[in-house]
């Protein structure tokens, strides 16, 4: 990389850092480095990378511009997003559950109690409370409530988009969730479940 272009690379590192008084700071002292950088044995290309990484993490940390569109959405909402999407994603964790709990109880393998007749309904314990939300579960499953969080997953991102800490990754959170649960839901291992159980 010529001289020319580190400086280039060096003007446009400074660009993405901070107010005016700090970038005029970076660029003055990232630009002396570069052209010291032959004295001490350094090639100025090298010297300008180092100035656009940490130009780059700076820009990561210290953002020039505080991008706030839903800043004013706060904490508690950014929370019940995630519990909604927590409670869409509850019936299918469930129901993989109940077929780990089926294969002990059972012996047989995923495959095998897919294609037996053993019907999942003879497997149940009636005084256990997490069997108690069987129908629930059943119900959500046959209405395909995968769909919610999906559809709910771009407002996960937004939500996101605005906040800091746990207000930027409890969305994020929620929109994984999503993004698992729909994923499980139209695979394979996904249908079949569905179709073991409802059955």
């Amino acid at each position: 990389m010529s001289g020319w272009l580190a400086r280039l690379v060096v003007r446009t590192a400074a660009a993405l850092v901070g107010g005016p008084e700090v970038r005029a700071r970076y660029r003055e002292q990232w630009l002396a480095d570069v052209e010291g950088a032959r004295e001490v044995g350094l090639r100025p290309a090298a010297v300008a990378a180092g100035a656009a990484v940490a130009a780059a993490r700076l820009a990561v940390t210290r953002p020039r511009w505080q991008v706030t569109p839903l800043g004013w959405v706060t904490t508690a909402v950014r929370r019940r997003y995630l519990v909604v999407q927590l409670a869409v994603a509850y019936p299918y964790a469930w129901a993989l559950g109940y077929l780990g709990y089926a294969r002990v109880r059972s012996g047989l393998t995923v495959a095998q109690l897919f294609d037996r007749p053993v019907d999942p309904k003879d497997l149940l314990v009636p005084w256990l409370p997490t069997m108690w939300l069987q129908p629930l579960v059943m119900l959500w499953l046959a209405v395909g409530g995968w769909v919610v969080g999906a559809a709910l997953a771009p407002v996960g991102l937004a939500l996101s988009i605005g906040g800091r800490g746990s207000s930027r990754w409890l969305p994020v959170a929620g929109t994984l969730t999503a993004a698992v649960v729909t994923a499980f839901a139209v695979g394979d291992l996904g249908a079949g479940l569905r179709l073991w159980l409802l059955d």
